[in-house]
């Protein structure tokens, strides 16, 4: 342990101011295979989970001072942007608690109480299973997100928990690798949809009056599931956008529904392509196979890589390129018909994609190197020992 230590010490002493994005080059050759076998990730949760809180911060502190002298694409993406936003990310401000419209305000001819339901009830747990299905888990507990309702860039929960930051790593990602997602999110977004978005960051409610924590009408509408919109969501969601006060009132009469469901579906639509695209590449900007959401898939991945790549990596030359919510369709498909026409492009974003995914493979390698320098997990077996998994 002294000896890595010296190393990185010594490292650091060497280390140059980052330049404007940092390079991307393909590699052909990649470090010696260690002669250790790599556990796996169960292996490496099981000892995890038995470990006391000074032994868990030892291992994630002395991990994140060994990446950071490491030189790779995706720590000098990470560094870069971080160090660019100018804005120290332990004065960001906690995200505000969500709410829901207020009844009172917007309907009062149908006031009906709002209750926020326990997140360990029944009730609660069967929506927030059936939602979240349609949103693959991250690779770790996000601790920074950007709102796209406020343009601000807000804390969810602590950065320097142990155990988010051993998941972190585990996923080959730098503990910090949420934060950058969300400058970069910052980054991409044109506020065209800004008011929208706002509106829709109320609490999802149902007719009854129960408010879901943590579901976002957002969220609700982008699940695809069978929801509840109930007059005051509604109304209050068409006086935020349009403060249009006097063409609906509660309660709306069945035959004058369905044009409120679809002026609200539209606003909705348009927002969902801005926010949709802007994330998803926010999403690939450290990763190379990131869980995705909102229609997005892996058959993206390229693609998006690919953007990237030809704007240096660098999130306000790639904003300059993004459409609108009216030319969202006819980008994609530009992108994918340059894929298939363009074999310099689709190369491209293969080996930003490659070049991430053997990053990432490297801080997991160094979170498993420094738990044995540690003496944290097993000896390695050797051939012809026996055993196996």
């Amino acid at each position: 342990m002294v000896t890595m230590l010296q190393f990185a010490c010594a490292a650091l002493a060497a280390l140059t101011a980052q330049g404007p994005g940092p390079a991307l080059t393909e590699r052909t050759t990649d470090e010696p295979a260690t002669a250790i076998e790599d556990p796996t990730d169960a292996e490496l949760l099981g000892v995890w989970s038995k470990l006391p809180a000074d032994r868990r911060r030892e291992v994630v502190d002395y991990l994140e001072l060994d990446l950071s002298h490491a030189e790779t694409f995706q720590l000098g993406l990470a560094r870069w942007v971080v160090a660019g936003a100018g804005i120290d990310p332990g004065l960001l401000d906690d995200a505000p608690a969500a709410v829901w419209f207020d009844p009172v305000v917007h309907a009062p001819a149908q006031p009906i109480e709002r209750t926020l339901l326990d997140p360990d009830s029944k009730r609660a747990e069967k929506v927030r299973r059936a939602m979240r299905a349609s949103f693959p888990e991250r690779a770790s507990e996000v601790a920074y997100r950007y709102d796209f309702g406020s343009r601000e860039v807000v804390r969810v929960a602590s950065p320097d928990d142990p155990t988010r930051r051993f998941h972190c790593a585990l996923a080959g990602l730098p503990a910090d690798w949420d934060l950058v997602e969300a400058f970069v999110c910052r980054a991409l977004d044109d506020g065209s949809q800004t008011t929208v978005h706002a509106a829709f960051a109320h609490l999802y409610t149902e007719r009854d009056g129960a408010a879901h924590p943590g579901i976002t009408l957002y969220d609700a509408w982008c699940s695809g599931t069978s929801i509840e919109m109930p007059d005051v969501d509604c109304l209050g969601i068409l006086h935020t956008v349009a403060n249009d006060w006097t063409s609906w009132t509660a309660p709306v009469p069945e035959p004058r529904q369905a044009p409120l469901y679809d002026r609200i579906g539209a606003w909705f639509g348009d927002a969902r392509r801005q926010r949709g695209l802007r994330e998803a590449l926010a999403r690939c900007y450290l990763e190379a196979d990131p869980a995705h959401r909102d229609g997005y898939t892996a058959g993206n991945d390229t693609g998006f890589h690919a953007l990237w790549d030809r704007h240096s990596s660098v999130p306000s030359a790639l904003a300059e390129a993004l459409p609108d919510a009216d030319g969202w369709s006819a980008f994609l498909e530009r992108t994918n018909a340059e894929l298939a026409d363009d074999r310099a492009f689709w190369r491209s974003g293969e080996v930003r994609r490659t070049t991430l995914a053997k990053d990432r493979d490297f801080v997991r390698r160094r979170l498993v190197a420094i738990m044995k320098d540690l003496e944290l997990l097993p000896a390695a077996r050797t051939e012809g020992s026996g055993g196996g998994r």
